[in-house]
């Protein structure tokens, strides 16, 4: 196992060895001397430049599209902001990542109920003006849908 792999890839770094042949697309081991992680990320690789013809990172190919916005070299126009992941970051710079996953869900989330947050991406507004429009002096808005 470990012998065929080292001397079908003797570039590829002694960690990533691991990662190979397992047909799981890893970006550790999705680099050419590791073969593009021995095969397993090709298709995916195919599929990235074809989406994104632009984006050099095809190391991180795996990464790209899985919900989360991590690397900042994938937050690029030409990666297509990470695959979308990283729309609401850029939009709500502000927003602690943490609350990132409540905005845009149709459902008003006081976690991110705040002006950095786009008052949970918009969703709480209704709730927001309820309370503004019947406590004027209230100044927790955070809390509008309780």
């Amino acid at each position: 196992g470990d012998c065929i792999l080292r001397n079908n890839y003797p570039n590829c770094p002694e960690e990533d060895l691991v990662y190979l042949n397992d047909t799981l697309c890893n970006y550790q081991s999705n680099i050419a001397a590791c073969g593009w992680d021995d095969g397993d990320c090709e298709d995916v690789n195919k599929a990235l430049q074809v989406q994104y013809p632009d984006c050099d990172q095809v190391q991180y190919t795996p990464l790209i599209g899985d919900g989360v916005c991590a690397i900042e070299s994938l937050n690029v126009e030409e990666c297509g902001w990470d695959g979308g992941d990283c729309k609401l970051h850029n939009k709500y710079p502000g927003c602690p990542k943490y609350s990132l996953s409540y905005l845009d869900d149709n459902v008003c989330n006081y976690q991110s109920n705040t002006e950095a947050c786009g008052w949970d991406g918009g969703d709480c507004q209704a709730s927001n003006k309820a309370l503004q429009t019947n406590y004027p002096n209230c100044t927790e808005v955070q809390y509008s849908l309780w």
